[in-house]
């Protein structure tokens, strides 16, 4: 009947409307990118939450597609988040973000090197000079990576040779001390003097 069939095709238009919106589409690679972009300047206007924001959103936006780019986008994303997180001074959060990307990428430099700067931060000497190790491994360009092997390497030498604390060096008397002491020494000098003169006469 024409009724039924009109309702057949509303039923079709409905599902190619929806399909055009499935995960894998590109229009979520391209939303991400937007976001990513969006992120980027709120970034370089240094309003460092509203880009971490940005980005968050973005790797959310792309993990949920399976199209061409998409995991780049995630990738992206996170890193850039991770970045935010470090100017933010959350180094946990920053940590655990780097973690999500190498994760999905172990070999991810940005990643590696944004977590051994997190992990310097929070005095954890091993685990960013292992990040940073593992970083100019990959990647023996990459000028932060070697700098951070540098560095810690050279304070972990210096902390071995400063191994045993320096003696506190010894405080000199107070001056009103001294001119005591000086006074003092005089007196008995002259009571010496005077205790030979009587004993000799």
């Amino acid at each position: 009947p024409p009724g039924r069939r009109a309702e057949l095709r509303l039923h079709l238009v409905a599902g190619e409307a929806a399909g055009a919106r499935e995960p894998g589409a590109p229009e979520l690679v391209r939303r991400a990118e937007v976001l990513k972009r969006e992120g980027a300047e709120c970034y370089a206007a240094q309003d460092f939450g509203a880009a971490f924001a940005k980005f968050t959103q973005g790797a959310r936006v792309a993990a949920g597609a399976t199209a061409p780019g998409a995991a780049d986008a995630v990738l992206a994303c996170k890193n850039n988040a991770a970045m935010c997180l470090l100017k933010l001074g959350r180094m946990e959060a920053a940590a655990e973000m780097c973690n999500e990307v190498l994760k999905i990428e172990p070999r991810n430099v940005k990643a590696l090197v944004r977590k051994a700067t997190a992990a310097e931060r929070l005095n954890d000497t091993a685990e960013a000079l292992a990040c940073f190790r593992r970083a100019v491994a990959i990647d023996r360009d990459n000028a932060a990576a070697r700098d951070g092997v540098a560095r810690l390497e050279a304070a972990i030498a210096a902390g071995k040779h400063q191994g045993q604390p320096e003696p506190e060096p010894e405080q000199e008397p107070a001056a009103t001390e001294t001119a005591a002491a000086t006074a003092l020494n005089e007196k008995n000098r002259g009571n010496v003097c005077f205790k030979q003169r009587n004993f000799a006469g």
